[in-house]
């Protein structure tokens, strides 16, 4: 049998007293989602669409822009082929290749806009099997070999 319920004790529970919201305590997971999804120096707010530079300059960027830099930036360092992107940016997946493609050469654009030649070289692609984002902008070009002593 449970005892009697106190109102006055169920309200402060609920976080109101004397008619009045408290203020909740924002948790770590909380604190994150208002932020946004930070990756390389950049800040992807996808409520927004809106992605922020490491200079603080914004864009604006399509819902599907944002939601394949989403997909991209919550898994950096892993490839994806062009249909699994697709599918998680609600994509259409028919011909995913078409849709797919021309969008991460948007982003590129505006990563470069905000972040010069290193933002552009966040989206790697890896020919035959998808694209990813680095967790760092990768080099344009293989780094040189340290000269071998002869």
């Amino acid at each position: 049998m449970n005892p009697p319920i106190d109102l006055l004790q169920m309200k402060e529970a609920l976080g109101q007293s004397n008619g009045r919201h408290q203020t909740i305590a924002r948790t770590p997971v909380l604190e994150a989602a208002a932020a946004g999804i930070h990756f390389a120096d950049y800040v992807l707010r996808p409520r927004d669409n809106r992605l922020i530079g490491p200079e603080g300059a914004e864009v604006t960027l399509s819902t599907l822009e944002t939601r394949v830099l989403q997909h991209l930036a919550e898994t950096p360092g892993i490839v994806w082929p062009a249909t699994a992107i697709a599918e998680a940016a609600e994509a259409d997946g028919a011909d995913a290749d078409r849709s797919v493609g021309p969008v991460i050469a948007r982003l590129r654009k505006k990563l470069a806009r905000l972040g010069g030649a290193a933002g552009q070289r966040l989206i790697k692609t890896e020919s035959g099997r998808g694209y990813m984002l680095a967790g760092e902008a990768v080099p344009a070009w293989p780094a040189p070999m340290a000269g071998r002593g002869i």
